[in-house]
């Protein structure tokens, strides 16, 4: 196993659990107690976890407050599952609008390189990797550039977003739950993401499991905002009821 393999399986555990100690990692991985401390001193480094006595935990709330190259590495498994549902929605000559999360840019990686579509994003990364395929139309915002989320934000991104409209708004959000709805630990990607969502004929919730059945500080969007949620494996009954009630489509994979 590469370093690069084994630390985001340590970053997989460790967003599972919330603290996990060098011994259950080293028990859980079948490594040696020093490799799990250089690896969780190189994922220090990088500012992915804070080490405590005898183990680590997130820093400040978890992986949504992470930078986005971190988060692209927790879960990846089911963000990828979901991202190729998600493309299976789209197709020949499109206009898409996708927004900037880890889960939408797993989307990205999963739409067909020979597929003519036209991309409106702010994530650059996104922006980045469908421009390099010529049938591809993107335009990425512009607007105040948030290192930490590699993406575009302000009232230059709003009036762009604005003059557009596309078939489908793909978004991911913190946390998901039968009463409040779609809500994320950070304010400012939201008023973008409303944006996005009034100009697109369809909205679609971009959701692994881990997502399900909590409540983060600012509600992004309402249930009668979203169309479509698509996620990993069946949602518990609360949020399949929710989603029922509210005549959100549920698509989703087989789980574990």
């Amino acid at each position: 196993m590469s370093n690069e393999d084994r630390r985001k399986q340590i970053l997989s555990l460790i967003s599972d659990e919330g603290y996990v100690s060098v011994t259950d990692l080293a028990r859980s991985l079948f490594i040696s107690e020093p490799t799990v401390r250089r690896d969780l001193a190189a994922l220090e480094k990088e500012g992915s976890i804070r080490r405590t006595h005898g183990g680590a935990s997130f820093i400040e709330n978890g992986p949504n407050f992470w930078p986005l190259n971190m988060r692209n590495k927790v879960n990846l498994r089911e963000k990828e599952y979901v991202g190729r549902l998600a493309a299976g929605l789209i197709k020949e000559n499109d206009h898409i609008f996708i927004d900037t999360g880890s889960t939408d840019f797993c989307l990205a990686k999963a739409l067909e390189p020979s597929m003519q579509l036209t991309v409106a994003t702010n994530g650059l990364p996104i922006a980045m990797l469908l421009a390099s395929q010529p049938t591809k139309t993107v335009e990425c915002c512009g607007g105040f550039y948030d290192a930490r989320d590699s993406a575009f934000y302000g009232e230059d991104t709003l009036e762009f977003i604005r003059k557009r409209r596309a078939r489908y708004f793909f978004v991911s959000t913190g946390s998901m739950d039968a009463q409040y709805g779609a809500s994320g630990f950070d304010s400012k990607g939201i008023a973008s993401k409303h944006a996005f969502s009034e100009n697109a004929e369809t909205t679609v919730l971009l959701m692994d499991h881990t997502k399900e059945d909590k409540v983060s500080y600012y509600q992004v969007f309402t249930w009668d905002q979203i169309d479509i949620l698509i996620t990993d494996r069946r949602p518990g009954d609360e949020l399949m009821e929710a989603c029922r009630q509210h005549r959100v489509q549920v698509l989703y994979g087989p789980g574990e």
